[in-house]
């Protein structure tokens, strides 16, 4: 049988040049030693030499990472980092695109003007999507977010006062919108096509009053690549848009409500718009917390294998209390990056949690927060985090 030192260097040799690999449990290079892979008293050490392992059904990714954290979060132990032409940026993490971003894409290259829509819950990446697609086809992006402090004149225009510092003297000029900003993009003064068109991204759609939905009405109901945009605040005066101006709208439901106990838990945006508004939509793609990158992303920030799989049982547990209805406080893929960022910074993943979490939550779901963590630690969160002597006026 290998000894642990001996498979630490094997190890090591595999992802000498590349710096990580997948390979397949039965591999020559691994085989004589990859049950012993799966032993505490070998994945620690490996974790200590700045090598985690991420096993799948049959395989297993074996990845070098500049570990600022401890292996143990009990016992804090100096990690010896691999040699690296770029040490790693654990406060960063990778961009992982989502098979979604192809598929807008795609719909945007289409000569139609078809406008996609974006639903999922609250920080599983729509927004950060948007931007990547407007990113990869060079493009800029006009963005706005239909909430209580979104104002009319902000998305359609309006007249403003301005000063002339010849003759100190106000005169009023028409001041536009984020709509016709974007209409304009890629335009020259005659309207003609001279540049790259913009994407209009419309956050928190279902959230949109009843004027805005109106006034949008019109511009989203046109079937020619050149959209139409009358702004009847300034004399009816009508623009065109670049013919390859293309929108993207996002919000947690699709419009109609909120129609499941998940829904009416976690979003604000309880309202229906008006099915003909609704009906002016391409596509419909919905989004959620996508497991294998919460994984991947807590593997790079970490650097603590057995430490990331605690983690992801505390998720799982969490996201079963709420589809239960049990908890009602989204768990979203930031709150596990905050929770990693934390423990980089400690070293203790209670406090990480306890800090980054506790004081987000309602009282009733604070018990159930605290019963999850001394699962995964068999620690008592409140007892240890919350000060007797404090007075906290709770």
């Amino acid at each position: 049988m290998d000894t642990t030192e001996s498979i630490i260097e094997k190890v090591k040799e595999i992802i000498a040049d590349n710096g990580s690999v997948t390979i397949s449990m039965s591999d020559p290079r691994i085989e004589s030693f990859s049950s012993q892979l799966k032993r505490a008293k070998v994945r620690r050490p490996l974790c200590d030499a700045g090598v985690v392992l991420d096993f799948g059904q049959d395989e297993v990714t074996i990845s070098s990472i500049m570990a600022h954290a401890p292996a143990n979060v009990d016992e804090p132990t100096t990690v010896a980092a691999p040699k690296a032409k770029k040490p790693q940026q654990r406060h960063k993490h990778s961009y992982y695109k989502s098979a979604h971003v192809d598929r807008i894409i795609s719909i945007f290259n289409d000569e139609a003007s078809h406008i996609v829509y974006l639903k999922g819950p609250t920080q599983c990446g729509k927004s950060t999507d948007a931007r990547q697609v407007a990113e990869k086809l060079g493009r800029k992006i006009f963005t706005f977010s239909c909430n209580a402090e979104t104002q009319y004149a902000d998305i359609f225009g309006e007249t403003d006062l301005k000063i002339d510092e010849a003759t100190g003297q106000q005169t009023t000029y028409w001041k536009q919108g984020i709509i016709e900003q974007a209409c304009r993009e890629g335009l020259d003064e005659n309207g003609n096509e001279v540049g790259e068109p913009a994407v209009l991204f419309i956050d928190e759609a279902p959230s949109m009053s009843a004027e805005i939905a109106i006034g949008l009405n019109r511009f989203l109901e046109s079937d020619t690549p050149r959209r139409e945009f009358i702004i009847a605040r300034d004399g009816g005066r009508t623009i065109f848009s670049h013919s390859g101006l293309r929108i993207i709208m996002a919000g947690n439901t699709a419009m109609r409500g909120a129609n499941t106990d998940n829904e009416s838990f976690h979003t604000a945006q309880m309202a229906s718009l008006d099915l003909s508004f609704v009906k002016r939509i391409f596509c419909c793609l919905s989004y959620g917390y996508n497991k294998l990158v919460e994984k991947s992303i807590l593997l790079e920030k970490v650097g603590n294998d057995k430490v990331v799989h605690g983690l992801l049982k505390f998720r799982d547990n969490i996201q079963d209390q709420i589809r239960a209805g049990e908890l009602v406080t989204p768990f979203t893929t930031r709150d596990l990056i905050k929770i990693a960022d934390s423990y980089r910074i400690w070293g203790d993943l209670g406090a990480a949690i306890y800090y980054t979490m506790f004081g987000f939550l309602l009282p009733e779901e604070v018990i159930k927060y605290n019963e999850a963590a001394m699962l995964l630690q068999g620690k008592d969160l409140l007892s240890e985090f919350h000060d007797g002597n404090m007075d906290y006026m709770e």
